[in-house]
C-alpha cells in the first residue's frame, strides 16, 4: 500500500513540474485598437488602381461594424523577413540603396516578425482573410509587453470569401 501510495505521489509530482509553458505567439491585433488591420484593408482597397472599390465602400457603408479575430500566428525567419522588407521596398519604389540609408533594415532585421491570419467580417456581408505581419521589439521588456509590439506593419495577402457553398461528402464507409 505504501509503495503504491509514494508511486503515485511521484507520478503527481513529476506531472506539474513539466507543466506546459505558455508560448509566445505574437501580438494579438484583433481589437485593431490602432486602426492597422482596418487601415491596411482600406489603403488596398481605396487606391486608385486597385479596382476594389466596392470593398471599400462595404468598408464605410454608415453602420458597418469589424469583427476581427485572429487565426493563427507564427514567427518568421530572417530571410523570410528581408524577402518581405523587399518585396515592401519594390513596391513603394525605393532601391536598396535607400534601404541601406533607411530604417527599414532596423523595423524588418532587427525585430521578430510574426505572420499572422485574421479573419475580418462586417456585418454589411464583408468577409476576408488578410495576412498581416507584426512586429515584436527586441530588448528589456518581456516580449508580450504592449510598448513592445508592432501591430499590422505589412500587409501582404487579402483573401476575399466570396460566397459559402454548402458541402456534401459521400459516405465513407461504403468506398
Amino acid at each position: 500500500m505504501k509503495k503504491g501510495m509514494l508511486i503515485a505521489m511521484l507520478l503527481v509530482l513529476s506531472g506539474t513540474g513539466q507543466a506546459a509553458e505558455k508560448v509566445f505567439t505574437g501580438p494579438d491585433c484583433s481589437r485593431d485598437t490602432d486602426g492597422r488591420i482596418f487601415g491596411g484593408l482600406w489603403d488596398s482597397f481605396s487606391a486608385d488602381d486597385s479596382g476594389y472599390k466596392k470593398y471599400a465602400d462595404i468598408l464605410v457603408k454608415k453602420g458597418t461594424v469589424l469583427k476581427v479575430t485572429r487565426l493563427s500566428s507564427e514567427k518568421i525567419s530572417k530571410e523570410e523577413a528581408e524577402r518581405l522588407m523587399y518585396r515592401r521596398a519594390k513596391r513603394n519604389g525605393y532601391s536598396q540603396a535607400d534601404i541601406d540609408k533607411g530604417g527599414s533594415k532596423v523595423q524588418y532585421l532587427k525585430m521578430d516578425l510574426y505572420r499572422q491570419y485574421y479573419l475580418v467580417d462586417s456585418n454589411k456581408g464583408f468577409k476576408a482573410i488578410a495576412e498581416y505581419y507584426s512586429a515584436v521589439a527586441k530588448g528589456n521588456w518581456p516580449e508580450d509587453d504592449k510598448d513592445a509590439q508592432a501591430c499590422g506593419v505589412d500587409l501582404e495577402n487579402i483573401y476575399i470569401i466570396s460566397d459559402t457553398i454548402d458541402g456534401h461528402t459521400e459516405d465513407f464507409a461504403t468506398r
